[in-house]
């Protein structure tokens, strides 16, 4: 498993796992990591940032180039949740390429919202999913397990590659009392930390 931020860096190297963060570290917003297994890529999260200081510059969105170069490997987008940190820079990734986008309901029916506002050259395609499915997306074996944050229908996501077990925690609070009554999933991590976690990525 090689970590890397690194764009450039596009290798195709089969036994080999690669997560390149196209936006949200070291600072907040511009949520976007690329996780590479078997030469095909999975895009967790695809958000903009609001600059303060930059006059006329609504939104940032993350750099595409890499994904630009690697089109024709992308799988799909999957949302953790509806925050525009996470969602905002859809409109923007699907002007350039069609791909589909897994997310719970609440987050596609703000994208679903979002993306009504822009032209796109295909329709886009939105797929729900729920807690604890699981979602099989080219080599990638996925399991969304619910948190609790601010916003409703929020997720972490468990990847199983025959490296071992990787968790995208999304963002969240262990909340035990949340007012829509849709508990943080302790069981489900607590279980996998007893089989073994080879990676955790915590925000």
């Amino acid at each position: 498993m090689t970590p890397t931020s690194r764009a450039g860096e596009v290798g195709r190297v089969n036994d080999t796992i690669r997560i390149v963060a196209l936006g949200g570290l070291g600072e907040i917003g511009m949520n976007c990591t690329v996780i590479e297994l078997g030469g095909r890529l999975l895009i967790i999260d695809c958000g903009v940032t609001f600059p303060d200081a930059l006059p006329g510059v609504d939104v940032i969105h993350p750099d595409f180039s890499f994904l630009r170069s690697r089109r024709e490997d992308v799988e799909a987008v999957v949302l953790t949740h509806g925050h525009e940190d996470h969602i905002g820079a859809l409109p923007y990734l699907l002007q350039e390429m069609d791909v589909p986008i897994h997310g719970p309901a609440y987050a596609l029916g703000l994208v679903e919202s979002r993306l009504a506002e822009f032209e796109l050259p295909d329709p886009p395609r939105l797929l729900r999913y729920t807690a604890r499915q699981r979602l099989s997306i080219g080599p990638f074996d996925v399991q969304p397990y619910r948190v609790t944050h601010s916003i409703p229908d929020a997720y972490g996501l468990i990847l199983r590659t025959a490296h071992g077990v990787l968790i995208h925690s999304g963002d969240f609070k262990i909340d035990p009392n949340p007012t829509d009554g849709n508990h943080f999933d302790a069981e489900l991590l607590e279980q996998l930390g007893d089989e073994g976690v080879r990676l955790l990525m915590s925000d």
